[in-house]
């Protein structure tokens, strides 16, 4: 009994930091809390050698010893920095993501197989190859990340299979959260669930319009100081579907406003206010090589509109070109005949 105690000892006690006593399940160094539950902390050397033997991408083990993985620890990953360049790293049952586990570690895509998920500060930050997360329920995007983060696009939803910048279950965004995100879309979502849009949160990056849900009331005052310009050289702009926030704040650009929005003037804190309009207002058609070409006045910036097609002035209408924000359209099959064509929103 002595020997069989002292041999796992020798097998799962590394070193002891704090009051944290560390462990190690094959090549994964761990601790566990007063719940049971593991925090990945480290890779040894021969696990390192290991992941470079799986350039695709590896999978993280759910249990580590017999204790559940839930947390990924602050600098966790830091030993894969300059080893290699990873397709993909998968866990299971992780549902929090600290300080940056992943800060320059190059890899493309993660997965996360859980309830829930929250992304704590800088947890990605500098992760230039990072293009896209795939997980359920994201609760939480800390300050700073994502970023530094030039490739990623944002999120697969395990559940539903969409995909977007910002997942609707987020109810948490910090400061300078997508920052230098180069590879973002040009419109973004800020979720239902989120109140409050802290400072510089898309600087730098690719965003150029946000939709500003009704639940969000607090708004930092340099919150959309530095949002990107379009390729025509426009300003940013913002939709808000409620009440405008608590004070003013920067912003070079428009607001708009649904028409059922209240507590809007003609201006907020210098910034011209608009009314968006839900359905575009056509401007012209004309014949195009092989078909007709369809434009539309602005309703609202470049805020996404369905265009759809009909073969009467009543309906019934069909999408032919979905999420549009270049202000004009195509037909390269129209129909013979009448054929007639409507811009609506498709903001969400």
């Amino acid at each position: 009994m002595k020997r069989s105690l002292l041999a796992l000892l020798a097998l799962c006690a590394v070193s002891s930091t704090g009051f944290a006593q560390t462990y190690t399940y094959g090549e994964w160094l761990y601790t566990v809390n007063g719940n049971g539950e593991a925090t990945l902390v480290g890779i040894t050397p021969n696990g390192v050698l290991a992941c470079k033997s799986e350039p695709t991408g590896f999978a993280v083990p759910e249990y580590l010893g017999v204790y559940p993985l839930k947390t990924i620890g602050p600098n966790a990953f830091s030993a894969l920095i300059g080893e290699g360049n990873w397709e993909g790293i998968s866990f299971t049952g992780v549902t929090r993501v600290e300080a940056d586990a992943f800060k320059w570690v190059s890899v493309k895509n993660l997965e996360f197989w859980s309830e829930t998920l929250s992304i704590e500060d800088a947890a990605f930050r500098s992760c230039y190859a990072l293009q896209s997360i795939s997980a359920a329920n994201v609760t939480k995007i800390g300050a700073y990340a994502f970023s530094e983060g030039y490739s990623f696009r944002g999120f697969t939803d395990l559940n539903t299979g969409e995909q977007g910048p910002i997942p609707s279950t987020v109810t948490s965004i910090g400061a300078r959260a997508f920052w230098d995100c180069d590879s973002l879309p040009l419109v973004v979502a800020i979720p239902s669930g989120v109140t409050s849009i802290q400072a510089l949160t898309f600087a730098s990056s690719a965003v150029q319009r946000c939709i500003i849900p009704d639940t969000v009331t607090s708004i930092d005052y340099n919150a959309f100081a530095d949002m990107a310009t379009g390729p025509t050289g426009k300003d940013g702009a913002l939709l808000f579907k409620g009440c405008p926030p608590a004070g003013p704040f920067s912003l070079a650009g428009t607001i708009y406003r649904l028409s059922g929005a209240t507590g809007w003037s003609n201006s907020f804190g210098g910034v011209p206010v608009k009314i968006f309009l839900e359905t575009a207002t056509a401007i012209g058609m004309s014949p195009a090589l092989g078909g007709f070409k369809f434009s539309w006045r602005e309703s609202g910036g470049l805020f996404p509109v369905n265009v759809e097609r009909a073969t009467s002035p009543g309906g019934p209408w069909t999408a032919v070109s979905p999420n549009n924000t270049n202000g004009e359209f195509t037909d390269l099959a129209p129909p013979s005949g009448s054929a007639f064509y409507r811009a609506k929103s498709a903001v969400p």
